[in-house]
């Protein structure tokens, strides 16, 4: 008689201590296969499911349940405000995809709470390109995140052949998006001239990081707390008050080209926002600028009159009348009656096309 064994990890025996480590493996494999190869984005995921497995005791995960998450849940909405419960409530449905458990996880929308202050004039990115103007190092950083609306850790990735001079183009490969897919977006003349100035003086890197574009003082590739240090230490050669980040400067440029009338689809091109919605909400005009905008729309009504912003606006000559052709055959005709004779011959043309294709003849009278 054959003896029946279960492997299933749900069946260990009572007092077995579940292997954490090799569960979140497992999760971090699935990520980075099916969702992003973005490093933060993926340790902010295993975080989240490391408190997550806390509260199961010796359960394992795929004995988890929807009493698990519920109780899990509660205790976020406790502890987290509105816009970080969607990330934690994220990595949550990443988890029950990866356990393939149809449990539904309710995902809160995010509270638009940036103001004005969240972004920098471009007075004070001038300042800030000014405090580092004796560094080219730290300048060429702050001006290719300010002017690539890189995040943090895309910049850190950047190597030398992921800047095209000739193209004026930067290749992005750890993106934020799925899989972490190569994106190409532009740069300016100003960042890429910033970038040249240092390469000047960059010196030799070591070992396994002579690709690197940006090295630290070791010569060994930038790391994100080497672009905090160079961002403090720069604002704190300023009188800038606010509290600025390094996505501050990609926001900033989001909202500068807004500002000056950039298209969103073209604004969108750069940022490499997947959605128009997420967009928005680092558009972020100071109030200033809303009621210049405000001042150049809005009619004027009053008891006596209404002018609209077009009628305020000085209006072009008009053109002179085109030379009216002669045709012997239909007399005079102005350039709309022509434009109109000519897409009927394009009509015409297109018929004829289509009915040669079925072998068939027509003919016009």
């Amino acid at each position: 008689m054959t003896k029946k064994t279960t492997s299933s990890s749900s069946s260990k025996k009572a007092g077995e201590k579940v292997d954490r480590k090799v569960e979140l493996q497992g999760f971090e494999t699935y990520l980075r296969a099916n969702v992003t190869t973005n490093h933060h984005s993926i340790k902010e995921y295993l975080y989240t499911i490391g408190r997550f497995i806390e509260n199961l005791g010796n359960k394992p995960l795929v004995s988890v349940t929807e009493s698990d998450i519920n109780e899990f849940i509660v205790k976020q909405k406790e502890r987290y405000k509105p816009n970080t419960l969607t990330n934690r409530m994220a990595s949550l449905r990443h988890l029950m995809r990866y356990l393939k458990k149809d449990i539904v996880i309710p995902i809160p929308p995010t509270i638009e709470t940036r103001t004005e202050k969240d972004v920098l004039t471009q007075e004070e990115i001038q300042k800030l390109f000014q405090a580092t103007v004796d560094n080219p190092r730290n300048n060429a950083i702050l001006k290719t995140l300010y002017y690539t609306e890189l995040r943090k850790s895309e910049l850190v990735a950047l190597d030398l052949d992921d800047i095209d001079y000739q193209a004026k183009t930067v290749r992005v490969r750890n993106g934020k998006g799925r899989q972490g897919s190569p994106e190409v977006i532009s740069i300016s003349d100003i960042a890429l001239e910033s970038i040249k100035a240092y390469q000047k003086i960059r010196g030799i890197a070591k070992d396994g990081h002579q690709r690197a574009l940006f090295l630290n003082i070791d010569q060994v590739r930038l790391t994100d707390a080497g672009v905090d240090f160079v961002l403090k230490k720069a604002v704190s050669k300023t009188d800038i008050q606010k509290h600025v980040y390094p996505h501050m400067l990609r926001a900033s440029l989001i909202t500068h080209m807004a500002n000056s009338g950039a298209s969103v689809f073209v604004i969108q091109q750069q940022s490499r926002h997947k959605s128009l919605s997420s967009l928005k909400r680092y558009v972020r005009p100071t109030q200033a600028e809303k009621l210049k905008n405000y001042q150049n729309y809005v009619p004027n009504i009053t008891e006596t009159e209404v002018i609209s912003k077009q009628q305020e606006q000085p209006q072009p000559p008009e053109p002179k009348k085109p030379k009216q052709d002669t045709d012997p055959m239909v007399g005079s005709m102005d350039e709309s009656t022509k434009l109109k004779l000519r897409l009927l011959e394009i009509e015409k043309e297109e018929i004829r096309l289509k009915l040669a294709n079925n072998k068939t003849e027509i003919y016009y009278q």
